[in-house]
């Protein structure tokens, strides 16, 4: 009997203890859910950022979308500004006639050679003094020339710049940039010093290799007096004498025939407007 009560005892004490230990876990997990949801860190894995972290990361983003801004504003900016030798463009005053086709893939820049129709008259009086199309209105010789070199008028050019194949424009030019011209665009044929109108049909326009290259009268015209005379035609032939040596007498021969074909006027030098190398339109 005694026995019996001893384990009673025994198993009593035992029982209170488990529930003891039992609420001391229960205790110590209500405490370790309280500080996780203070926002202390117990592992990276199931810890979100810190308010600091997540304000570094901010400054971060926005200095990216600055920087981003920036530089879309710059490209915008350099998309905006003119081309090289379309900085007067703005100063033509253009009217659209007839939309033109095949725009996706024929657009005339200032690096292309154009086949035109045209018609230019006097904006003072209307009166007409150069046309590629017949008495009855029909079509006559188209004109072709290089865009961006001097062979047309600066504005006749300016006013062409973007049009399509088989677009008609009509643009106005200052007296400012009726400047420039060789071949049907030369001396009296173009009145100078007063506004012009234009009409022009695009008729083709493919890319002009000469582009790019160096300015040829510049190079040769070596005493810089704008004219290039016999000794320095003669002088540019013969360079370093790599393949013509100075003296002999093909030298003088290319030299002659240069300049024969050159100086239209036959005046012994060749003008700027004379010189059919590549050339810009600068001078």
């Amino acid at each position: 009997m005694r026995l019996y009560l001893v384990a009673c005892i025994f198993l009593l004490f035992t029982s209170l203890a488990r529930a003891e230990e039992d609420a001391e876990t229960i205790e110590v997990e209500g405490e370790e859910t309280d500080t996780k949801d203070e926002g202390v860190c117990l592992s990276k894995e199931n810890c979100a950022a810190s308010p600091a972290e997540d304000g570094e990361a901010g400054s971060e983003k926005s200095g990216d979308k600055y920087t981003q801004e920036k530089q879309d504003g710059e490209d915008k900016e350099e998309e905006q500004k003119p081309k090289k030798g379309e900085e007067e463009r703005h100063l033509v005053r253009v009217e659209v006639l007839q939309e033109g086709k095949f725009c996706d893939r024929v657009m005339a820049s200032n690096d292309d050679a154009v086949t035109v129709h045209l018609r230019g008259k006097k904006a003072s009086d209307g009166s007409e003094f150069i046309t590629t199309y017949k008495e009855d209105g029909s079509e006559g010789v188209s004109v072709a020339f290089r865009m961006g070199v001097g062979d047309s008028i600066k504005g006749l050019e300016l006013g062409i710049i973007g049009m399509c194949i088989a677009e008609k424009r009509r643009f106005t030019v200052p007296a400012s940039l009726v400047r420039n011209g060789r071949d049907g665009f030369e001396g009296d044929l173009i009145p100078r010093g007063e506004d012009l109108i234009f009409e022009v049909e695009l008729l083709g326009a493919v890319p002009n290799y000469q582009k790019g290259m160096g300015n040829m009268f510049k190079v040769m015209d070596l005493n810089k007096d704008g004219v290039i005379q016999r000794e320095e035609m003669y002088d540019s032939i013969v360079g370093d004498e790599s393949l013509i040596p100075r003296g002999c007498e093909l030298a003088d021969e290319l030299t002659d025939e240069q300049m024969t074909k050159q100086d239209y006027d036959k005046d012994g030098v060749i003008q700027w407007k004379e010189f059919h190398l590549p050339k810009w339109d600068d001078m």
